[in-house]
């Protein structure tokens, strides 16, 4: 009798290990990273409304991106994507704040899962360095003030300087220094 209850009792553990197994094979396989998913599917619907010119409706995806997908472990963008996006859609006030907050948006990236590698900034940029002077007319006409409008020009030019000959190190550094010079307390 002991016999068979322990026969019965390892038949019975056996089959709760495999049902466990199985389950935990089947929840592997459907696994799904849902934010991870969205951010690429909603990377690509922004990269393609920026190239049709429908830069609000890009503007919508990225704060979507951010502020309903982003989370703990994931950010939908790179910084220099972020800049260039906001230089488009006259966005400088999150500019600035990205740049004050630098430090402490970089430590809280690094945390993050960056998404995976695709041709939104190769986009970004080459439509913005062919764009440039489009971009310095559109800060010259808005209403921020006169020290936000000189720091994003030189940033712009900054970011657009990347991989072209256009601007040299020297240039920017006398473009810094003027700067400086001009508003010492900023």
């Amino acid at each position: 009798m002991v016999k068979k209850i322990t026969i019965i009792a390892c038949l019975l553990i056996t089959q709760i290990s495999f049902a466990q197994n199985d389950s935990l094979k089947a929840e592997i396989l459907n696994y799904s990273e849902a934010n991870s998913v969205i951010i690429t599917k909603g990377r690509q619907l922004l990269m393609d409304n920026f190239l049709q010119g429908d830069y609000q409706k890009a503007q919508n995806i990225r704060n979507f991106l951010i502020k309903e997908v982003a989370d703990s472990r994931y950010t939908p963008f790179y910084l220099g994507e972020l800049w260039l996006l906001d230089f488009w859609t006259n966005n400088y006030s999150e500019i600035l704040k990205n740049v004050i907050n630098y430090d402490n948006i970089i430590i809280d990236l690094n945390q993050k899962k960056y998404p995976s590698e695709d041709l939104l900034y190769p986009n970004l940029l080459r439509e913005s360095i062919y764009s440039k002077s489009k971009l310095l007319d559109s800060i010259e006409q808005s209403s921020i003030k006169k020290v936000d409008k000189g720091f994003l020009s030189l940033f712009l030019t900054y970011l657009t300087a990347i991989n072209t000959t256009e601007v040299t190190q020297d240039s920017l550094n006398q473009r810094a220094d003027n700067f400086i010079a001009l508003y010492p307390n900023n």
